[in-house]
């Protein structure tokens, strides 16, 4: 079932290549259908758009006709992608109220997925990106955003694993 495939991903039983392959089905399937759930065209605000999400879901907002602002700590991480000329990008981050209400005045859907996923952070580090995530969707539902998607973690099955899984 699932829970045993997943627990052999984390072992050797499943080799890296395999587990690369699964993801990249996994996420092909989901950003195709979040990117063919929204009405066209819309304008998105897309956090966390150079991670393992973001890079692949942007540029199939666009294809679908979106227009797309992206919310950037690093923008040299962003100049790496092949569709960096085609969005709006706010050279900011969402530790300040104000600059998540800017973000999305005049936006219909926002997705987030910005995040401290892969790094060795403290509970207190976690507890910020939970912050952060307050932050932009009270700033959403104040400007009447229409969707919000925040695409979680499967380390939220696992709390006790982590304090990212905890916070999630």
């Amino acid at each position: 079932g699932i829970r045993d495939l997943r627990s052999d991903w984390s072992s050797d039983v499943c080799s890296s290549d395999l587990l690369a392959l699964l993801q990249q089905q996994w996420l092909a399937l989901v950003v195709s259908v979040s990117a063919a759930t929204l009405p066209t065209p819309q304008q998105v605000l897309v956090t966390g758009a150079s991670g393992f999400v973001g890079r692949t879901l942007v540029p199939l907002l666009l294809q679908a006709g979106h227009r797309v602002t992206v919310l950037a700590r690093d923008q040299q991480k962003l100049q790496q992608m092949p569709w960096v000329q085609a969005v709006t990008i706010i050279a900011d981050d969402l530790t300040d109220a104000d600059v998540c209400h800017r973000a999305v005045a005049g936006v219909e859907a926002v997705v987030h997925l910005a995040d401290l996923a892969h790094v060795r952070a403290t509970g207190t580090a976690h507890q910020k990106s939970f912050l952060n995530l307050q932050r932009l969707a009270n700033a959403a539902t104040r400007a009447g955003v229409q969707r919000f998607v925040y695409l979680s973690s499967c380390k939220a099955r696992y709390p006790a694993h982590s304090s990212y899984g905890y916070n999630k």
